[in-house]
């Protein structure tokens, strides 16, 4: 199915299902909280550089960066669909 629907659910926890699949165990959470950020503001466009400033303020431009790749990287691990080729979708935005 090339356009499958997600449900997140972000009250209780955040919880992402599509079909019978949930995913409920984060690599961690600020990877939860980017995944309900980019749910909330679904179909914009968000620079790499916008979204490691606004989850990790404190952190040097770099290692922000860094572990925003990190995130991202598994967040693609828990929701791409099966047979879909790893990181495919990497931009330097995030859609």
């Amino acid at each position: 199915m090339l356009n499958e629907v997600w449900r997140i659910a972000l009250l209780g926890g955040i919880h992402a299902q599509r079909r019978r699949v949930s995913t409920d165990k984060f690599r961690t959470r600020k990877a939860a909280v980017l995944l309900a950020y980019l749910a909330m503001h679904a179909g914009r466009s968000h620079s790499r550089e916008t979204l490691a400033t606004l989850l990790w303020p404190d952190a040097e431009p770099a290692l922000g960066l860094k572990s925003l790749g990190v995130a991202l990287s598994s967040l693609r691990k828990l929701l791409e669909p099966a047979g879909a080729e790893p990181g495919s979708g990497r931009q330097g935005h995030v859609r």
